[in-house]
């Protein structure tokens, strides 16, 4: 789960992400809430302009740059009315409907201040159902991520998540900090400086 506040920059990390699986070769099925498809699109456009940027290329010079569209499934659900149990539907009939199944899920927009423990656990399972890396992003600051004892959205739902990552703002960088690993235990946040403004990782010091 990728946990930050609005407008810092939670669907632009996750669309780098989706990017480094997609010019791999590995399919991705990105599914939004609340944001139309156009704007999407916007985002995988500037993301490409980014990552040719910091590679000193042309977009055009970008390895397997064409077979990108035909790799990945971008759809788009109302915020309001969207269930758990519609995006899993959706999610199935997309995999079914595709040659290649995907590797990576992504969910933008995940209402987490409205999800019970039993809704992310199906999501979770349906994850391992479909053999899937599944990254979801919430709207928050990420406060007491590692507290299973902690009230609030966060608290409850912690605890299922394999990766827990909250992004922190700021002037000159932003970080990305992973909070929790279920493979490596943690002892204090992992740290990746970011530039607030492509999401990539930064490449200068302060």
């Amino acid at each position: 789960m990728l946990v930050a506040p609005a407008g810092v920059g939670k669907s632009s990390c996750l669309v780098q992400i989706a990017l480094r699986y997609l010019l791999e070769r590995q399919p991705v099925v990105h599914i939004v809430l609340g944001q139309p498809l156009p704007r999407v699109l916007t985002w995988y456009d500037r993301g490409l302009k980014e990552l040719a940027e910091g590679a000193a290329v042309e977009i055009s010079q970008i390895p397997n740059l064409d077979q990108l569209t035909t790799l990945r499934h971008i759809t788009s659900y109302p915020a309001k009315g969207c269930t758990v149990e519609m995006i899993c539907d959706g999610l199935r009939q997309i995999c079914q409907g595709r040659t290649i199944p995907p590797k990576v899920v992504i969910i933008d927009g995940f209402p987490v201040a409205h999800a019970s423990h039993e809704r992310v656990e199906v999501l979770r399972d349906l994850a391992a159902e479909l053999g899937v890396v599944m990254w979801i992003s919430a709207l928050g600051k990420g406060k007491g991520l590692r507290k299973e004892s902690t009230a609030g959205p966060f608290g409850q739902i912690a605890p299922l998540f394999d990766v827990l990552a909250r992004i922190r703002p700021g002037d000159a960088f932003s970080k990305l900090q992973i909070i929790q690993s279920r493979e490596t235990a943690l002892s204090k946040p992992i740290t990746m400086k970011l530039n607030p403004r492509t999401l990539l990782r930064a490449s200068e010091e302060p």
